[in-house]
């Protein structure tokens, strides 16, 4: 080969050689441009996105599912069948756990412990707490009352509450109270208190008239047990020969609070309206009230307070204590824990209390039970 064309074969092969170089150049050129644009556009997104859900949430999770929730509807329609997450009927359960503690709650307000000098002398003092010694893990919708949920709980306290004597039934709603109040601190809830007898009554449609001194069932008979209802009693020490004719707040110094005045028609001599009176819990007409009330469990087969004082007046001595169920489930107004001859006996049993939820509640903070 002759050296003009060994020179124009080596100019051909450079421009060959640059054309493929730029080529390639282009390539990955291209490649690089789009690795580098999946690399910034997608995080670019995620991250506008994540921002976006912590703007809406201020950095509270529970925000994000209260937008989602639906607030509660209690409907007191007794024949609808509608079935849904927002939609409470009297029955339904609730999953309301009082040891998921509202906002300002403290792990202290979970438990409480009862007073000597409120329950009587020698009953000693006892710690309830709703997380470990008397937890309460079924609750059920019983009613609405100015836009607040009620639930009842499904059971009583495991622990039991003694009280003796005088000042025993004085402070005996008090001391329920309290202890109830320990399973009101759950989120969504307002507050809690002890199972009365004006509830329990509420409940199974039995009415108390102690002006005519008739209490009936829903249908208009009496209840089984009426121990001289309604019936005055008149007592003097030199008439009846009794130690001393008294009340507990007399002898307490106390003042008779106004639910019991109802009872007391005099102070001197003493003359007091009997107040006492009983029904079975397992009675037809108290089911045929309300379809749906076997579902809350009222009969427990056990012993239990209820937070209502209230006295039976006998031929020759008046008795006074707190309401109370059996465990034979037979309801009564009030068991004998101090006596007008001064006699003091005392009583030890459990608590049923009701919780009332905000009337804010919804879906988001407490979840209703589907079955």
């Amino acid at each position: 080969m002759k050296s003009g064309q060994k020179g124009e074969a080596k100019v051909v092969l450079i421009v060959i050689i640059c054309i493929l170089v730029v080529a390639l150049l282009i390539l990955f050129g291209v490649i690089a441009w789009q690795i580098f644009h999946e690399d910034t556009t997608e995080p670019q997104y995620v991250q506008t996105q994540t921002n976006q859900i912590q703007n809406d949430t201020s950095g509270d999770e529970l925000m994000v599912l209260e937008k989602l929730a639906k607030p509660f509807v209690y409907c007191t329609d007794p024949d609808c069948k509608i079935n849904e997450e927002d939609h409470l009927h009297f029955g339904d359960k609730l999953a309301y756990d009082p040891t998921k503690l509202k906002e300002g709650a403290l792990e202290s307000s979970l438990s409480y412990t009862t007073l000597e000098i409120n329950t009587g002398e020698g009953t000693g003092s006892v710690t309830f707490n709703a997380a470990t010694t008397d937890p309460i893990t079924e609750w059920y919708v019983i009613g609405e009352e100015n836009g607040q949920l009620l639930l009842l709980a499904g059971n009583t306290t495991t622990t039991n509450l003694s009280l003796k004597g005088a000042k025993g039934v004085i402070n005996s709603a008090y001391e329920m109270d309290k202890i109830c109040a320990i399973y009101g601190n759950g989120a969504g809830a307002e507050s809690a208190s002890c199972l009365t007898l004006e509830k329990l009554n509420e409940l199974t449609g039995v009415t108390a008239n102690l002006e005519t001194g008739t209490v009936t069932y829903k249908d208009g008979s009496s209840v089984e047990y009426l121990f001289n209802y309604g019936t005055s009693m008149k007592y003097s020490t030199s008439s009846r020969n009794q130690q001393q004719q008294v009340d507990p707040w007399t002898q307490q110094g106390q003042a008779i609070p106004t639910y019991i005045t109802q009872y007391i028609t005099s102070r001197s001599p003493l003359e007091v309206k009997s107040g006492y009176y009983g029904y079975l819990l397992s009675n037809t007409k108290i089911a045929s009230t309300n379809e749906r009330l076997a579902r809350v469990n009222l009969a427990l087969n056990k012993d239990m307070w209820l937070a209502t004082i209230g006295m039976n007046a006998e031929e020759s001595i008046v008795r006074y204590g707190p309401g109370g169920v059996s465990a034979d489930n037979i309801v009564v107004s009030a068991i004998d824990l101090f006596s007008s001859d001064g006699t003091e006996n005392i009583g030890s049993f459990p608590v049923r209390p009701i919780v009332r939820l905000s009337s804010n509640v919804n879906t988001g903070i407490v979840e209703k039970v589907m079955e």
